[in-house]
């Protein structure tokens, strides 16, 4: 690999994971007996924008065919965005709970922060007899998420 007008293109670097704050990615440079350098921590989010599709593939494949537990398996799923990459519970929901089965897609057209904002999106699956986790929109901040970007 080599620098062309101070740009270097890695053919082998691959970043497949979000990571953001404390858990953000730091590039680290070494070349033969030079002294190393690295990158301060950046986040890597996924982009939102107005129109995106919102999708959960939840499901309870180990019960969803059991008819001996009624009720079982996913029946709705209920999406929220939260300010700020991480924790906190100022969370807003995005349309109403969507409903029919897997991969309980959500067109988000409304409502979409300014451009620029950092959020996460909680997808928050509910079973068909009520129950679903997080319980509460308190819970929401410890939630597993994804971090996003706001773009036009």
């Amino acid at each position: 690999m080599s620098a062309v007008a101070g740009v270097a293109t890695f053919a082998d670097l691959k970043i497949d994971h979000t990571g953001t704050g404390s858990g953000g990615y730091k590039l680290k440079f070494t070349s033969g007996s030079l002294t190393y350098d690295e990158t301060s921590r950046f986040d890597v989010a996924v982009f939102a924008r107005p129109g995106m599709v919102l999708k959960s593939t939840d499901s309870d494949p180990a019960l969803a065919d059991n008819t001996s537990v009624p009720g079982s398996g996913v029946g709705s799923v209920t999406y929220h965005y939260c300010t700020g990459f991480q924790g906190g519970t100022n969370c807003t929901q995005i349309g109403a709970p969507v409903t029919g089965g897997s991969p309980f897609a959500l067109t988000w057209s409304t409502g979409v922060p300014a451009v620029g904002s950092k959020i996460r999106i909680v997808a928050v699956p509910k079973d068909r007899v009520e129950n679903s986790a997080p319980s509460s929109p308190s819970d929401l901040g410890s939630a597993p998420s994804t971090p996003v970007y706001v773009v036009p």
